[in-house]
């Protein structure tokens, strides 16, 4: 079956779910997007010349997105740059967020073995123990 009949076969069927959206659904390895996309990115890099989403992760309950993937000590000074200036109320004050920190709006994630293996801007990242900054959307 040619791409283009493997594009237009696609069903624009979609099941909302929290599930975030990823390489499954960008290659449409079902017929129906299971994915929280809703069908947006459904089967998207099928087509020639087409740019490949951004990558998703649901980190603590929020929605992010992925910013980079390097080594600790970039994405760390990355993710400080990117949090510069921005505090957070407790009952003890203000204080300034850290990438590590639960609800913070910026977080740095260490690669998971599966990320390892299956991303590919994991592996092209040339780090031995590659991060992963993520951004919240929310």
């Amino acid at each position: 079956m040619a791409q283009q009949d493997k594009i237009e076969d696609l069903m624009v069927e979609a099941v909302l779910t929290a599930t975030t959206c990823g390489e499954g659904c960008w290659f449409a390895r079902e017929k129906v997007c299971r994915c929280s996309c809703g069908g947006k990115n459904h089967g998207c890099l099928l087509k020639d010349g087409a740019e490949k989403p951004v990558r998703t992760s649901k980190i603590d309950g929020v929605r992010c997105e992925l910013v980079a993937v390097g080594c600790y000590r970039d994405m760390h000074k990355q993710a400080n740059e990117l949090l510069k200036g921005q505090k957070h109320s407790t009952p003890w004050g203000l204080f300034h967020w850290t990438a590590t920190e639960k609800g913070s709006p910026v977080r740095l994630k260490s690669a998971t073995k599966q990320q390892k293996e299956s991303w590919k801007e994991v592996k092209n990242s040339g780090a031995q123990y590659p991060y992963l900054l993520w951004k919240s959307t929310q």
